[in-house]
């Protein structure tokens, strides 16, 4: 989960978040496609809670997070 946070927003180019994260631009697609389809609404109506999210994780560690 920090590794995303590091990267976020998915308005970032693709080859920076994958250069950040030591993984081809492809992969940051696919991956954020995975997470569109598991979420109810699409990624630009919630942009900003989950940011909020992500930079809570990234602030307080992973014990924020529900088990």
């Amino acid at each position: 989960m920090s590794n995303s946070s590091a990267v976020w927003p998915p308005t970032s180019p693709r080859a920076k978040a994958a250069e950040s994260l030591s993984v081809h631009k492809n992969t940051v697609l696919y991956r954020m496609q995975q997470v569109e389809e598991s979420l109810p609404q699409p990624l630009d109506e919630r942009k900003m809670p989950l940011e909020v999210a992500l930079r809570v994780v990234a602030t307080l560690g992973d014990r924020v997070l529900p088990e």
